[in-house]
C-alpha cells in the first residue's frame, strides 16, 4: 500500500513539474485554423545589430502550404516538379505566442502578426552562440489565406 502512496505522489509531482516546465498548451488562435499558401520566408544572421547573412526564398501559388487544424497540428506540403513532401507536426499557443514542432525547454515562438483577414507574419528570433559571438537569428515567414 505504502509503495503505492508513493507512485501516486511521484505521478502527480511529474505532472507538476512538467506543466510548469512547459506552461498550459492552448489551442490554437481560430484565425489561424485553415489552409494558408507561403508568400515567402527569409532567415537572416547578425551580431551586434550588424547583418551577416540573409537567405529568402518567394514561393509561386501552391508550392508551399501551411494548414493549421483545430486539434492543434499543422500540415506542411511542398511541391516541387512532380514530387510533393508533406509534414506534420504539433503546433500550440502560449501567451499569444506561435509554437511548432516538438516540445523542448527553451523552444523559440514565433510572434503572429495579422494583416486584415489574409494575410499573417510568422516571426521567430533565436540566439546562439558561435566563435564566442551571439548570433541573432530571425526567421520571418509570410502567409495568405487560401
Amino acid at each position: 500500500m505504502k509503495k503505492l502512496v508513493n507512485l501516486v505522489l511521484v505521478l502527480i509531482l511529474g505532472a507538476f513539474i512538467s506543466t510548469n516546465v512547459y506552461g498550459q498548451q492552448n489551442n490554437l488562435d481560430q484565425r489561424l485554423i485553415g489552409k494558408w499558401g507561403v508568400l515567402s520566408k527569409s532567415e537572416t544572421e547578425s551580431v551586434k545589430g550588424v547583418q551577416r547573412s540573409m537567405e529568402e526564398d518567394t514561393y509561386t501559388p501552391g508550392e508551399k502550404t501551411y494548414e493549421f487544424s483545430a486539434d492543434n497540428k499543422i500540415t506542411i506540403t511542398e511541391v516541387e516538379g512532380q514530387e510533393t513532401e508533406t509534414e506534420t507536426k504539433p503546433a500550440w499557443m502560449e501567451n499569444g505566442k506561435l509554437y511548432i514542432g516538438k516540445k523542448k525547454r527553451n523552444k523559440a515562438p514565433y510572434t503572429i502578426e495579422y494583416s486584415g483577414d489574409n494575410k499573417i507574419t510568422l516571426t521567430k528570433e533565436e540566439q546562439d552562440r558561435d566563435d564566442g559571438e551571439i548570433v541573432t537569428e530571425v526567421e520571418k515567414v509570410v502567409l495568405e489565406r487560401l
